[in-house]
């Protein structure tokens, strides 16, 4: 059996364009996850399992500070076979798999130790997928 997770994300710092900073991310998700067993040299069954995930940020805060907008959107797509000596079955597949989001803040100081946070978001996302009978079901998300 063999089993592998990788992490890896980027981001940028601001940048000022005029009186706004401007920032942006990226973040990659891997995970995989197999096994196999063969008798005299003949596959005897293999399994293949990964899902691998994509999101892209911005962010957007005007030189003062008192807000901030960001933005996401990411994609995902994975695999998940089985295999023998004769057949390979596509158990399920991705048919759409993405979020996307909005977010704002403001900032408003009452006094030196008290700051109120505002905050709202809206997201919606779908994370579909179709059955090896090409049977379909699919999740979908909205939220504010």
């Amino acid at each position: 059996m063999t089993s592998r997770t990788i992490v890896a994300s980027a981001s940028c710092t601001a940048v000022q364009f005029g009186t706004y900073n401007f920032g942006f991310g990226f973040d990659y998700t891997y995970s995989s996850w197999s096994d196999e067993a063969s008798t005299d040299g003949v596959l005897d069954y293999k399994y293949e399992e990964n899902f691998r995930y994509m999101m892209f940020s911005l962010g957007l805060t005007p030189a003062a500070g008192n807000w901030d907008l960001a933005l996401h959107f990411g994609t995902g797509t994975w695999k998940d076979e089985y295999s023998d000596a004769d057949t390979t079955i596509v158990e399920t597949e991705p048919d759409g798999y993405m979020d996307f989001a909005l977010m704002g803040r403001y900032f408003k100081q009452l006094n030196p130790t008290v700051t109120l946070v505002p905050h709202a978001a809206f997201s919606f996302g779908k994370h579909a997928a179709k059955n090896a009978d090409e049977e379909g079901y699919s999740s979908k998300m909205t939220s504010f």
